[in-house]
């Protein structure tokens, strides 16, 4: 991969700190994004009733959803998404994300180390602890373009598995999308190494 790109709104101030913007759980354009669904409400009601009897965690409805929600929002609060494209002349990128063709497209060199990883033990890098156990950390992926959505049993899947943050629908998929998943306790940080490092050309 020699070159991804990235669509954005032209801003002055861009050139000083080199900043992008890291997207969270909520931001995006897709209300199901990063939306897994629930294995139990896809089955009859007598499957149902036997997965719950043979898992303890299972057992209790209301502590299953509560720790389903809860591990949901742990991850979705700790993690950020930074999105980039393979194609810089897509004519609905310009329109949707660069303001309707006044914007600009930023190009990175696909394949520095950023991309593959480098950043992945960044707390030790910084000298500060990193909570860097959740799947995905720090590598680019292209997005999936696929109906059938990632499914969950135990809520704990949700503590350690993002998988379901590289799945969109199939109406997306004019974007040719790649996305980096990025520790936001530190994603300020490594984006000023991204910049600094990575920064081919500005269009």
């Amino acid at each position: 991969m020699s070159s991804v790109f990235k669509y954005a709104e032209y801003r002055p101030e861009f050139f000083n700190n080199f900043f992008l913007k890291v997207s969270r759980f909520g931001e995006f354009n897709d209300p199901f994004e990063m939306v897994m669904g629930n294995y139990l409400n896809t089955v009859d009601q007598q499957e149902h009733d036997l997965i719950m009897r043979l898992s303890n965690m299972l057992s209790d409805g209301a502590a299953y959803y509560d720790y389903a929600w809860d591990a949901q929002c742990g991850v979705r609060a700790s993690v950020g998404v930074l999105c980039f494209t393979s194609k810089e002349d897509n004519l609905l990128m310009w329109a949707h994300y660069a303001k309707n063709h006044e914007g600009i497209c930023i190009e990175f060199d696909g394949n520095t180390e950023f991309f593959h990883g480098k950043f992945k033990d960044s707390g030790d890098i910084f000298g500060e602890p990193l909570k860097d156990h959740y799947r995905n950390i720090e590598e680019l992926r292209k997005v999936d373009y696929k109906l059938e959505r990632p499914m969950y049993l135990e809520p704990s899947e949700f503590e350690s598995d993002t998988e379901a943050w590289f799945v969109k629908s199939p109406e997306w998929k004019y974007e040719k999308e790649l996305r980096i998943l990025l520790p936001l306790d530190l994603a300020q940080k490594l984006l000023v190494w991204i910049c600094l490092s990575m920064l081919l050309a500005l269009k």
